[in-house]
Protein backbone atom coordinates (compact mmCIF):
# COMPACT_ATOMS: atom_id res chain seq x y z
CA UNK A 1 0.00 0.00 0.00
CA UNK A 2 1.21 3.47 -0.72
CA UNK A 3 -0.35 6.90 -0.73
CA UNK A 4 -1.21 8.31 -4.14
CA UNK A 5 0.42 11.67 -3.40
CA UNK A 6 3.93 10.20 -3.61
CA UNK A 7 4.98 11.55 -0.21
CA UNK A 8 7.14 8.45 0.30
CA UNK A 9 9.80 7.93 -2.35
CA UNK A 10 8.96 4.73 -4.27
CA UNK A 11 12.65 3.75 -4.15
CA UNK A 12 11.99 2.84 -0.51
CA UNK A 13 10.10 -0.27 -1.76
CA UNK A 14 13.34 -2.28 -2.03
CA UNK A 15 14.16 -1.76 1.65
CA UNK A 16 10.64 -2.60 2.82
CA UNK A 17 10.34 -5.68 0.55
CA UNK A 18 13.56 -7.09 1.96
CA UNK A 19 12.32 -6.70 5.53
CA UNK A 20 8.91 -8.31 4.94
CA UNK A 21 10.52 -11.21 3.09
CA UNK A 22 12.62 -12.01 6.16
CA UNK A 23 9.66 -12.23 8.56
CA UNK A 24 8.34 -15.76 9.19
CA UNK A 25 6.39 -17.55 11.89
CA UNK A 26 7.53 -20.64 13.80
CA UNK A 27 6.49 -22.98 10.97
CA UNK A 28 8.57 -21.00 8.46
CA UNK A 29 5.53 -19.50 6.71
CA UNK A 30 6.01 -15.98 5.43
CA UNK A 31 3.88 -14.11 7.92
CA UNK A 32 5.22 -10.62 7.84
CA UNK A 33 4.22 -6.99 7.56
CA UNK A 34 6.54 -4.06 7.08
CA UNK A 35 5.25 -0.57 7.77
CA UNK A 36 7.00 2.56 6.64
CA UNK A 37 7.66 5.10 9.34
CA UNK A 38 8.04 8.82 8.86
CA UNK A 39 9.01 9.17 12.51
CA UNK A 40 11.37 6.30 13.36
CA UNK A 41 14.90 7.65 13.18
CA UNK A 42 13.83 10.68 11.17
CA UNK A 43 14.30 13.80 13.22
CA UNK A 44 14.29 15.95 10.09
CA UNK A 45 10.70 15.24 8.96
CA UNK A 46 8.91 18.55 8.66
CA UNK A 47 5.16 18.85 9.06
CA UNK A 48 3.14 22.03 9.03
CA UNK A 49 1.30 23.48 12.05
CA UNK A 50 -1.87 21.62 12.88
CA UNK A 51 -0.69 18.41 11.21
CA UNK A 52 2.31 18.24 13.54
CA UNK A 53 0.09 18.64 16.61
CA UNK A 54 -2.52 16.16 15.37
CA UNK A 55 0.19 13.63 14.46
CA UNK A 56 1.52 13.79 18.01
CA UNK A 57 -1.99 13.47 19.52
CA UNK A 58 -2.86 10.55 17.24
CA UNK A 59 0.40 8.81 18.11
CA UNK A 60 -0.41 9.15 21.82
CA UNK A 61 -3.98 7.91 21.30
CA UNK A 62 -2.81 4.85 19.35
CA UNK A 63 -0.30 4.10 22.09
CA UNK A 64 -2.84 4.60 24.89
CA UNK A 65 -5.91 2.89 23.36
CA UNK A 66 -4.29 0.00 21.49
CA UNK A 67 -0.95 -0.28 23.26
CA UNK A 68 1.09 -0.02 20.07
CA UNK A 69 4.72 1.01 20.43
CA UNK A 70 5.02 1.89 16.73
CA UNK A 71 6.34 5.36 15.96
CA UNK A 72 4.01 5.78 12.97
CA UNK A 73 0.91 3.74 12.16
CA UNK A 74 -0.45 6.20 9.58
CA UNK A 75 2.36 6.31 7.05
CA UNK A 76 0.79 5.18 3.79
CA UNK A 77 3.65 2.85 2.92
CA UNK A 78 3.01 -0.73 4.02
CA UNK A 79 3.55 -4.18 2.59
CA UNK A 80 2.00 -7.48 3.64
CA UNK A 81 3.23 -10.97 2.85
CA UNK A 82 0.65 -13.05 0.99
CA UNK A 83 0.08 -15.28 4.02
CA UNK A 84 -0.35 -12.31 6.38
CA UNK A 85 -2.79 -10.61 3.99
CA UNK A 86 -4.85 -13.80 3.63
CA UNK A 87 -5.07 -14.09 7.39
CA UNK A 88 -6.04 -10.53 8.34
CA UNK A 89 -7.74 -8.77 5.41
CA UNK A 90 -10.90 -10.96 5.41
CA UNK A 91 -11.49 -10.03 9.06
CA UNK A 92 -11.10 -6.27 8.59
CA UNK A 93 -14.13 -4.02 9.19
CA UNK A 94 -12.94 -0.41 8.95
CA UNK A 95 -12.74 1.33 5.58
CA UNK A 96 -11.79 4.87 6.57
CA UNK A 97 -8.70 6.56 8.06
CA UNK A 98 -8.02 4.01 10.84
CA UNK A 99 -8.23 0.88 8.68
CA UNK A 100 -4.48 0.32 8.92
CA UNK A 101 -4.60 0.56 12.72
CA UNK A 102 -7.20 -2.24 12.67
CA UNK A 103 -4.92 -4.29 10.39
CA UNK A 104 -2.06 -3.87 12.86
CA UNK A 105 -4.39 -4.85 15.70
CA UNK A 106 -5.40 -7.99 13.79
CA UNK A 107 -1.75 -8.76 13.06
CA UNK A 108 -0.92 -8.61 16.76
CA UNK A 109 -3.89 -10.86 17.63
CA UNK A 110 -2.75 -13.30 14.93
CA UNK A 111 0.90 -13.28 16.09
CA UNK A 112 2.07 -11.83 12.77
CA UNK A 113 5.44 -10.10 12.89
CA UNK A 114 5.41 -6.38 12.08
CA UNK A 115 8.61 -4.50 11.32
CA UNK A 116 8.69 -0.71 11.33
CA UNK A 117 11.08 0.66 8.71
CA UNK A 118 12.21 4.29 8.47
CA UNK A 119 11.39 5.70 5.02
CA UNK A 120 12.17 8.96 3.25
CA UNK A 121 9.02 11.10 3.33
CA UNK A 122 8.07 14.69 2.54
CA UNK A 123 4.91 16.71 3.08
CA UNK A 124 3.05 17.16 -0.21
CA UNK A 125 1.18 20.40 -0.89
CA UNK A 126 -2.44 20.31 -1.96
CA UNK A 127 -3.92 17.71 0.35
CA UNK A 128 -7.69 18.00 0.48
CA UNK A 129 -7.90 16.15 3.77
CA UNK A 130 -9.84 17.85 6.54
CA UNK A 131 -7.35 16.99 9.29
CA UNK A 132 -9.71 17.83 12.18
CA UNK A 133 -12.57 15.71 10.82
CA UNK A 134 -10.24 12.85 9.85
CA UNK A 135 -8.59 12.89 13.28
CA UNK A 136 -11.94 12.70 15.08
CA UNK A 137 -13.03 9.85 12.81
CA UNK A 138 -9.77 8.00 13.47
CA UNK A 139 -10.11 8.43 17.23
CA UNK A 140 -13.66 7.08 17.13
CA UNK A 141 -12.62 4.15 14.93
CA UNK A 142 -9.69 3.23 17.20
CA UNK A 143 -12.02 3.12 20.16
CA UNK A 144 -14.41 0.96 18.11
CA UNK A 145 -11.59 -1.47 17.28
CA UNK A 146 -10.66 -1.83 20.94
CA UNK A 147 -14.24 -2.12 22.18
CA UNK A 148 -15.85 -4.27 19.47
CA UNK A 149 -13.06 -6.87 19.44
CA UNK A 150 -12.94 -6.93 23.26
CA UNK A 151 -16.71 -7.51 23.42
CA UNK A 152 -16.57 -10.20 20.73
CA UNK A 153 -18.82 -8.27 18.33
CA UNK A 154 -15.94 -8.37 15.83
CA UNK A 155 -13.84 -11.54 15.78
CA UNK A 156 -10.30 -12.28 14.69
Amino acid sequence: MLDADGATDFKEIEKILKIVGEETDKSGKGLGIAIGSRNAGQENVQRRGIRKLLNFCMHMLVRFVLGFAYQDTQCGFKIFSRDAARRIFPTQHLERWAFDVELLYLARKSAINVAEVPVAWHDVEGSHLNVIEASLTMARDMLMVKMLYALGVWRT
